[in-house]
């Protein structure tokens, strides 16, 4: 094939006849460009050795099966792998998604009906009591992707227990239902030797809203139909919420506008106006967590990431962290 600008005229020796170049016009298509999710925040990266698991013990129960069932599932659909930290103050996960979404997971001690970290029951602890040294973390390697059969055998009426006892390298998921005699146990080797592990300092915002689930889903459904690449979070003088997508073509577009009332409102004495742009896939991943809780907190600020803040039942939060679109 002669190149697009030549002018030598090459005959086909079979046909005999002129190979003109076939020119091809490939649109530049624009990425995406927004800042990675860490940017956003203060952290540190550790590397803590995995030295401490074997003499480490814990037995932490909930009858909140349904909520955990739920919310492992969800994240299943996120994550093949996640590291869970257990310690004094309850257990939590912090991850960045392969797609640049930032994770966050606090299940309070207090919440659950029985928290014993290395033979300390953090359930009947005196929190004032400030003489107690911190406990040392505990790392769980919880494989999401091999667990998703297991979930699907938890009942809504079973008690959850997360046991391990002292020198196993094993840690013990146990499904218990008293009222039917049963029970099921399954045994997970850890599989850490090292952790990377990151610590946010809080991050401030001044817009709080408080939205029904409900209306979220409503507004992710009718914009998904358009197919768009971005979504615009906009919070107008006027009190409402306002989202707004487009069509790639731009030949279409769709405006979800939510007023604020009394459950719906801006945290803050004054009233500001905040346009933000963010990537619509990402944006729907709140959707996996719907059936965790009635109402979203939206956390956001002028040209900043949107945190969706998620109650998993009564036991703590889950944040979904997303990072703006520059514009």
């Amino acid at each position: 094939m002669p190149p697009k600008n030549s002018k030598k005229i090459c005959i086909c020796p079979e046909c005999k006849k002129e190979i003109k170049p076939i020119v091809k016009y490939i649109e530049n298509v624009k990425n995406i460009s927004e800042k990675n999710i860490l940017s956003f925040f203060e952290y540190e990266n550790n590397n803590i050795e995995y030295t401490d698991f074997l003499d480490s013990s814990f037995c932490i129960k909930t009858v909140q099966s349904c909520a955990i069932r739920v919310l492992l599932q969800s994240l299943s659909k996120c994550f093949d792998e996640i590291i869970i930290k257990i310690n004094e103050k309850g257990i939590h996960f912090l991850k960045v998604s392969d797609n640049n979404i930032l994770f966050h997971l606090k299940l309070d001690c207090n919440q659950l009906e029985y928290y014993i970290i290395n033979k300390k029951d953090y359930c009947e602890s005196d929190e004032s009591d400030e003489s107690d040294e911190l406990n040392e973390n505990i790392y769980l390697n919880f494989n999401l992707k091999e667990m998703k059969h297991i979930l699907k055998q938890i009942k809504n009426d079973d008690i959850l227990c997360f046991q391990k006892n002292e020198k196993c390298d094993f840690w013990e998921l146990n499904i218990q239902n008293y009222e039917k005699n049963k029970s099921s146990s399954y045994k997970f080797f850890n599989k850490i030797n090292t952790i990377e592990e990151i610590e946010i300092i809080s991050k401030l915002f001044n817009c709080n809203l408080n939205i029904p689930f409900s209306l979220i889903d409503d507004t992710i459904k009718k914009m998904d139909i358009l197919e768009p690449k971005d979504i615009s979070v906009i919070i107008n003088e006027d009190s409402y919420l306002r989202f707004f997508c487009e069509k790639e073509d731009k030949t279409q577009s769709c405006e979800n506008k939510i007023l604020f009332n009394e459950t719906n409102h801006i945290d803050n004495s004054f009233r500001i106006i905040i346009k933000n742009k963010y990537d619509f896939e990402k944006f729907k991943t709140v959707k996996l967590f719907i059936d965790l809780c009635m109402c979203v907190n939206i956390f956001i600020n002028q040209e900043d990431i949107i945190i969706l803040n998620i109650n998993v039942a009564n036991l703590g939060t889950l944040k979904i962290c997303i990072p703006p679109i520059d514009n």
